[in-house]
């Protein structure tokens, strides 16, 4: 079976993340030199990530996500292929207008996620591409109905996206207040972490699948058991993973309200007691 090119609308949109907040995004310099303290071990700052409940619902928020990325995109072209009876290439054409969407949804992002914060945003998308899967199921084999609820759900799903790098930042300041550590590159190494775990479970998870229905590349045409395998694979396991991404982000507390109280504790700490560093304990 030819394959179609490795790209993938989840690294566009992270690509599409990294765009807008490398643009949007000023150094301050502190010209004071501040008196150093030691530095906490990797283990001392892991110990402190454990207590920052924000990060870890983050870390997870990203895991399921991007898990259903995976699975829906590796997925994908056999839908097509096998299910839908079009060429692969269509697959392609559905990627393509997905991404064109998704960028359209990073760049309006900013303005409504400044009206519905994080967590709402998230939820909103999520129960858009779930509605979306149900429709595809009920319509059955429709070519214009994956195209249009692909670019529907990859607009919705830009939305929140636009946010993760800045969300994740939040956390940063959420785990200094909470433990006294400050820890910037264990924060933001932990998204890509996340995002190379679900690249391997979710095509762990999609080879899982085609191998249990007797799937076979040298087969033109498949048996049902296996385009109904495909079609659990597309529509029932992005479905429950945006069930359990709904449930994860409930427990997402760190609304813009906490954060500037959080910011604003550490300012005064940071004045009164001005020989404290980055990375120094603080009790």
């Amino acid at each position: 079976m030819t394959s179609l090119p490795s790209l993938n609308a989840s690294d566009i949109r992270v690509s599409g993340q990294a765009l807008i907040t490398f643009f949007n995004t000023k150094e301050h310099v502190r010209e004071k030199k501040l008196v150093e303290d030691k530095e906490h071990t990797a283990r001392e700052r892991l110990a402190s990530m454990m207590k920052n409940i924000p990060w870890i619902v983050l870390s997870l928020l990203v895991l399921v996500s991007s898990i259903g990325g995976t699975v829906s995109g590796s997925i994908q072209v056999y839908y097509v292929k096998y299910y839908l009876g079009l060429p692969e290439t269509f697959a392609g054409t559905v990627l393509l207008v997905s991404i064109a969407c998704m960028f359209i949804g990073i760049f309006i992002g900013p303005f409504i996620l400044a009206e519905t914060g994080f967590r709402k945003a998230v939820i909103g998308a999520t129960i858009i591409s779930i509605i979306g899967r149900v429709i595809l199921l009920l319509i059955g084999k429709s070519q214009a109905g994956l195209l249009v609820i692909s670019a529907v759900t990859a607009l919705a799903g830009g939305i929140p996206s636009a946010a993760i790098y800045a969300i994740f930042g939040d956390t940063v300041e959420y785990g200094e207040w909470k433990t006294g550590v400050r820890s910037e590159g264990l924060t933001f190494c932990s998204f890509t972490l996340a995002q190379k775990i679900a690249a391997g479970v979710g095509g762990f998870i999609v080879g899982m699948i085609l191998e249990g229905v007797g799937y076979d590349a040298e087969l033109a045409v498949q048996s049902p058991r296996v385009v109904n395998g495909i079609l659990f694979a597309f529509i029932a396991i992005p479905i429950i993973l945006a069930v359990l991404k709904i449930v994860v982000v409930l427990f997402y507390k760190l609304d813009r309200k906490i954060y500037n109280q959080i910011t604003l504790d550490l300012k005064e700490r940071r004045i009164a007691n001005p020989g404290l560093v980055r990375g120094q304990q603080r009790g």
